[in-house]
Parts: C-alpha cells; sequence; structure tokens
C-alpha cells in the first residue's frame, strides 16, 4: 500500500488553487479557516495572509504587490508551493469549485474523527441518555458549515484594473490565437474564443435539431487537439457514442453496415476512423445518473488532467 494511502482525506493540488485564487481575490479570506487545509504549509500561507489584511496592507489590493509581499515573509519552500499554484491557476472565477474539494475533504476528516464520539454517544443513549443526541447534532452541523461560502465579494476600481489590464495585454500579446480548447467550428471558436477554463456552456435548441451530434464532434475535436475529456452521457451508453464518433470522423452512416450497402471506400474509412480514435484521450462514462455521482466523477477527471468536461444532457440529471 503507498504511504499516501493512510494519511487523511486531502488534495494538496486544490489547496494550493485555493490559496492561489486568495492573492488574486482577497474576500474569499471571509469564507477560509485553518481547519479547512491538511497541509501545514497551507496553513502557514493563509495565517500569513490573514495577517496581512489584518495589518491592513495595502498590498493585499494588488495581486502582483500580495504575491511579492507573502514571498518575502514565507520561507521559501512554502512559497515555492504558492509560486507553483499560481502558475498553474486557470482562473481566479473558479475558486468555489477548489474550496468545495477542500471542504469535501476536511468534512471527511472530521467525520474520522467523530468515529469514537459516535460510539460513546451510542453507548449513552443505550442508557437512556438522550442529551448526547444534541452534541451530535451540532457536531454533524458543524462539519456540514465548514467551508460554507456565503461571503459576498466585492471589488474596488484597481483590483479589476489589474484584472483587466492582464486581459488586455494578453489579447494584444497573442492576438487572434485561441485562449480556449478549439471546439472544431471556426465560427464558434471566434465567438468564444475558445471554451475557457471554469466557463460553464450550454448548447440549447429544439429536440432533434442535433444537438448532441454536436457536443459529441466538439468532445471529439477537443480529445483530438491532445485536451483530456470526460463525456458524461445520461442518454447513450458507451458504445452508441463511439459509433456515433466513428460515423462522425469517417463521414460514414454506419447503418450502410446494417443494410449491407457499405462500400470498400466505406470501410476504408471506417477503419481509419477507428484508428484515429484509439489514441485520443476521451473517456466516456453513462453511470453517473445523479448529480452527485457526476459531480464525484468530474472532480476524479479534473484530478487526473481533464481540461473538459461535456454533459449530454443537462435536464436528465436526477437529484
Amino acid at each position: 500500500m503507498d504511504q499516501t494511502d493512510k494519511l487523511p482525506p486531502h488534495d494538496p493540488k486544490a489547496e494550493g488553487f485555493l490559496l492561489a485564487c486568495v492573492v488574486h481575490r482577497p474576500s474569499i479570506l471571509d469564507t477560509l479557516e485553518p481547519e479547512l487545509f491538511y497541509m501545514t504549509t497551507s496553513r502557514t500561507i493563509l495565517e500569513a495572509m490573514e495577517r496581512f489584511r489584518i495589518e491592513r496592507r495595502p498590498s493585499v489590493d494588488v495581486p502582483e504587490q500580495f504575491e511579492h509581499d507573502l514571498f518575502l515573509a514565507l520561507p521559501g519552500v512554502v512559497f515555492e508551493q504558492l509560486s507553483h499554484a499560481l502558475n498553474d491557476l486557470p482562473s481566479a472565477s473558479g475558486w468555489n469549485y477548489w474550496l468545495g474539494i477542500v471542504a469535501d475533504h476536511a468534512q471527511a476528516r472530521k467525520l474520522i474523527q467523530m468515529e469514537v464520539d459516535l460510539k460513546s454517544a451510542a453507548a449513552q443513549l443505550a442508557t437512556g441518555d438522550r442529551s448526547v443526541i444534541q452534541g451530535v447534532t451540532k457536531s454533524l452541523n458543524d462539519i456540514s458549515n465548514l467551508g460554507s461560502s456565503n461571503t459576498v465579494e466585492i471589488s474596488n476600481m484597481r483590483s479589476l484594473d489589474e484584472i483587466s489590464s492582464s486581459r488586455l495585454e494578453d489579447a494584444w500579446e497573442h492576438g487572434n490565437v485561441l485562449r480556449g480548447i478549439p471546439t472544431g467550428f471556426c465560427k464558434l471558436n471566434n465567438f468564444t474564443n475558445g471554451l475557457l477554463p471554469t466557463k460553464f456552456y450550454v448548447v440549447a435548441g429544439r429536440p432533434g435539431k442535433g444537438k448532441s451530434a454536436l457536443i459529441a464532434q466538439i468532445a471529439h475535436h477537443a480529445a483530438a487537439s491532445d485536451y483530456p475529456v470526460l463525456f458524461v452521457s445520461l442518454e447513450m451508453n458507451g458504445d452508441e457514442i463511439y459509433d456515433r464518433l466513428v460515423s462522425i470522423v469517417s463521414h460514414v452512416n454506419l447503418r450502410k453496415f446494417q443494410d449491407q450497402t457499405a462500400t470498400e471506400e466505406d470501410f476504408r474509412n471506417v477503419a481509419a476512423a477507428r484508428a484515429a480514435l484509439r489514441s485520443i484521450r476521451l473517456q466516456i462514462t453513462h453511470s453517473a445518473l445523479r448529480l452527485g455521482d457526476i459531480l464525484a466523477v468530474s472532480e476524479k477527471a479534473i484530478r487526473d488532467g481533464a481540461k473538459l468536461i461535456v454533459l449530454d444532457y443537462i435536464q436528465k440529471v436526477a437529484m
């Protein structure tokens, strides 16, 4: 067994990204508390951030200066963790996502700690002492509220100007180069600048107008462009999705095989499509039907490197 399997639940990457988000959005600090974090280095970074805010340092509202002050205040090894997270952070707007992961692990650690208390409470309850129920209920409520996001973000003009300046510089530097994941459709790429990190896109339209085919093509193009993709289907199973992708890539209607009207060229095109599909970074699941299952499989895929999650289709998600 790997040594890390013996450690309490935690996610160092999510902790680092959440703290990196704080550098860009200090108001997130209102939601954070030390017990959310498992890593000692994460707690040290949070403590320094809280201290700077209490001291009302002007640098807290300017990401570059905030980062510089943290560089001066933190031990080198500790700051290195934050620096890596800042370099890899897709967008600070996704802070709620990282908070959710960190909070889930913190709640799991708390529940593990409660195991002994629950056994003791059960023994007391068996003797007729119902007062223990209140204590257990309070503990569970505290765990449930750990990491609850109830902060209202307020941005001043200086912080908004910093973000705007960064966007303009990036646009000038890269010009028409896509910032996000290519969709395979030029007009859609031009409109969205590619599928951007942390963004939520909905493909809507009347029934039977090809929405599933469109998102299947987008998922295929992204994966073929070397972006790891997870396709969550609530309508078709993996075999059906694979056949649809074969048809899309080969430009062959697979019904021609059932009708025995496929030509030699059709056979060659389908064989080439299957060979191409075997090498792309696309995973498919049709067993995640409830929201909790979808979130769990998506979070695992993201931890494994997924850059795009495709859900077909949202109306069928069960709570």
